[in-house]
């Protein structure tokens, strides 16, 4: 009887000691390094902007990257409404970004304030941006 829980015991050990094997191998592999961060929606911010932002570089681990933290990181820019980080298996990284779109004008002395549909301004310009565009005064 002792025999049996001993080796049931020992069954349950090694198998704690494969899974945590196991995890160490896959966070701290370089085969699991990024090899390519895409970048796709954008317009007006760079790709490398972009990829700066998101703290993401060639060679870290896709599994111990962040992602809600490099989106947060990525949305922070003024021009970036929405971004998702999307991890794919062949070791490449999609930044997807939605980019605000000008809603209206504000002219400010010699620029333009440039509002998105939520009321925020995010860019500012010394010429009426192109489009046809409510100009809001004050």
């Amino acid at each position: 009887m002792n025999l049996k829980k001993f080796a049931n015991r020992l069954k349950v050990v090694l198998l704690i000691l494969a899974a945590l094997f196991s995890v160490h191998f896959i966070l701290y592999n370089p085969f699991f390094g990024v090899t390519r961060i895409d970048v796709t929606g954008n317009a007006r911010v760079s790709s490398e902007e972009i990829a700066v932002r998101s703290g993401i570089i060639v060679g870290m681990n896709i599994f111990r990257i962040d992602t809600e933290a490099s989106a947060q990181s990525i949305e922070a820019h003024p021009m970036v409404k929405q971004a998702a980080i999307i991890r794919h298996l062949d070791r490449t990284v999609t930044v997807k970004v939605t980019e605000r779109q000008t809603w209206a004008v504000i002219p400010k002395g010699d620029t333009f304030l440039c509002i998105d549909e939520e009321g925020i301004c995010f860019d500012n310009s010394n010429d009426l941006p192109p489009g046809d565009y409510p100009i809001i005064t004050i």
